[in-house]
């Protein structure tokens, strides 16, 4: 049976900066293991926006899955998206940009850069911890954290 996931050394750098608006941005630096680059670039309304550069032909985000739901919009570029189903079967596709990827909700998925410069932003709306959909932000830049009061 194939998985996907991190791999076993994986040691992020974060480092924070603030915009020109004064907000308090994390950029994951993960470029050292050919990892994809992460901004989370924050919230509107209950939108979370969270960027992502794959910067050399062969990079990956590392499969992972949410208990929702979610857009991919893949900016520039083209990659190559690996989705595991409950079985351990793993259906590939590639995608160029412009486009949206959908992922269901519980599916490990990986995207790999097929060209160099990927850009592409995942998209949706804030959760609570048990995947459903809230208005209430934490303010901590993190869509997985939203708070009750």
């Amino acid at each position: 049976m194939a998985t996907i996931g991190l791999p076993k050394d994986y040691r992020p750098i974060v480092t924070e900066y603030t915009s020109e608006s004064g907000d308090v941005l994390k950029i994951t630096d993960r470029e050292h293991q050919n990892l994809s680059n992460m901004v989370q670039m924050g919230v509107f309304g209950n939108i979370w926006v969270h960027g992502h550069h794959l910067v050399k032909a062969g990079d990956v985000n590392p499969g992972h899955k949410h208990n929702y739901d979610h857009v991919t919009m893949l900016a520039q570029g083209s990659v190559k998206c690996e989705v595991e189903d409950d079985a351990g079967n793993i259906e590939v596709r590639d995608f160029h940009a412009p486009t949206f990827i959908v992922i269901d909700k519980d599916r490990r998925h990986q995207l790999t850069a097929l060209v160099d410069n990927v850009y592409f932003y995942c998209v949706f709306a804030l959760r609570d911890e048990h995947g459903e959909v809230t208005d209430l932000y934490s303010g901590d830049h993190s869509p997985y954290y939203a708070r009750q009061g």
